[in-house]
C-alpha cells in the first residue's frame, strides 16, 4: 500500500515539472506572444489561474496542519493524512492549471 502511494506521489510529481518546464519553454520562445495570447483569451487564463490559486491555498492549509501538528494540537497520524491528501490536491490542481496555461499560449 506505502509503495503505491509512493509511487503514484512520484508520478504525479514528474507529471507537474514536465508541465512546468514545458510551460517555461514555450512561454520563453516568444514571450510577447504568450503574454498577448493570455490577454486575449482572457476567461481561460481566469479559470486557469483560479485553479492556480485554488491549489496554493489548499497548499497553505497543507502547512497549517503541520505547524499544527508540531505545536502537538493535532495528532501525527492526522497531520500524516491531512498532509499527503492536500499535496496530492494541490498538485493535481497545479497540473491542470499549467496545462491549460500551455494551451492558452502555444502558437497553433
Amino acid at each position: 500500500m506505502i509503495l503505491q502511494i509512493l509511487i503514484f506521489g512520484c508520478v504525479i510529481l514528474g507529471v507537474a515539472l514536465f508541465f512546468s518546464f514545458s510551460l517555461y519553454l514555450t512561454a520563453k520562445r516568444n514571450p510577447k506572444l504568450s503574454a498577448s495570447r493570455i490577454f486575449l483569451k482572457r476567461g481561460e487564463s481566469i479559470k486557469a489561474m483560479r485553479l492556480l490559486v485554488g491549489g496554493l491555498s489548499i497548499f497553505v492549509l497543507g502547512r497549517a496542519i503541520g505547524v499544527l501538528s508540531e505545536m502537538g494540537i493535532i495528532p501525527r497520524v492526522v497531520y500524516v493524512l491531512a498532509f499527503a491528501s492536500a499535496g496530492t490536491l494541490c498538485t493535481l490542481c497545479l497540473i491542470y492549471s499549467l496545462h491549460k496555461l500551455e494551451t492558452i499560449i502555444k502558437r497553433r
